[in-house]
């Protein structure tokens, strides 16, 4: 009877193991990783806008930016060898490199000359030639476009969320099962015990 208890108490620890670990350690799909978040201007002033570029699994060598015409570009400038060429409304950046599930920002720098939601596209180029376009609109896009929300009044506070760290994530993890570990040993070792005949 001892030892099938102990079985049970085993087997309910780990079932609680997996489902900590499925709740607070979600597997991202192979290529969601996204840099991109909305920006929010206020209509005619200089601002500086900054694109997150993404890497998936192979490194990215050029990135190609087309702003909308409601963005009047004055200036483009590229970090960690990345050097920007323009042309009009499109900004060519090569000369450096994103390695690979890493993010690189790129500033251009102008103003809004209207109202509204402006959409930027990305083109990614790798290393192999293997060109990704981050142009799409929809919710939870893994290839998203950079969306620039531009208003006539004083531009609205951005949104801060919180997220845990996968580290300690796991702690947490290891923790909740090494206190369940514990705790069928304890209860393994009572019933090993040897019961003392009464008086």
């Amino acid at each position: 009877m001892g030892a099938k208890s102990t079985v049970t108490t085993m087997r309910r620890a780990w079932l609680i193991v997996g489902l900590l670990a499925a709740v607070l350690i979600p597997i991202p799909p192979a290529a969601a990783h996204i840099c991109a978040i909305p920006a929010h201007f206020t209509l005619d002033e200089d601002v500086v806008l900054n694109i997150a570029v993404a890497a998936e699994d192979k490194p990215i060598r050029a990135v190609d930016i087309s702003l909308p015409a409601g963005f009047a570009l004055k200036n483009a400038t590229g970090f960690l060898g990345f050097t920007a060429t323009r042309h009009g409304q499109h900004v060519h950046f090569e000369g450096g490199e994103i390695a690979t599930y890493d993010c690189q920002s790129f500033s251009l720098s102008g103003r809004a000359t209207r109202t509204g939601k402006l959409v930027v596209h990305i083109v990614t180029t790798a290393d192999d030639g293997t060109k990704t376009h981050y142009d799409d609109l929809r919710s939870g896009s893994q290839f998203p476009a950079q969306v620039i929300y531009v208003t006539a009044g004083r531009a609205p506070a951005h949104s801060t969320s919180r997220s845990v760290k996968p580290e300690l994530q796991l702690g947490v993890v290891l923790a909740a099962g090494l206190a369940l570990f514990a705790l069928a040993r304890s209860r393994r070792r009572n019933e090993r015990l040897p019961v003392e005949p009464k008086g």
